[in-house]
């Protein structure tokens, strides 16, 4: 008797513990919450490359040719990312 009961206990709180990760589906609300925060993360790492390249630009490491091409393609990410966006 003395280990049963332990073990009774142990055994709830791993399932108690566990139980999210077995769930089917997410939380009403969470799903909606996690996409804004994927896209805000890629937004916040695209203007920090658009930096980076502006940056380069005026150092002198790029040449102008370098600095349009990277530009239309950080223009172009920001389109593709701004259709997907919820909020437009």
């Amino acid at each position: 008797m003395t280990v049963i009961i332990p073990a009774v206990l142990a055994l709830a709180v791993l399932a108690w513990i566990l139980w999210p990760f077995f769930k089917k589906g997410t939380a009403s609300g969470t799903a909606p919450a996690a996409a804004a925060d994927d896209l805000l993360e890629q937004e916040e790492i695209l203007l920090a490359e658009r930096l980076d390249v502006e940056y380069d630009y005026q150092m002198g490491k790029l040449t102008y040719e370098e600095y349009r091409r990277l530009s239309e393609q950080w223009e172009e990410e920001i389109r593709r990312l701004g259709a997907g966006h919820a909020f437009n």
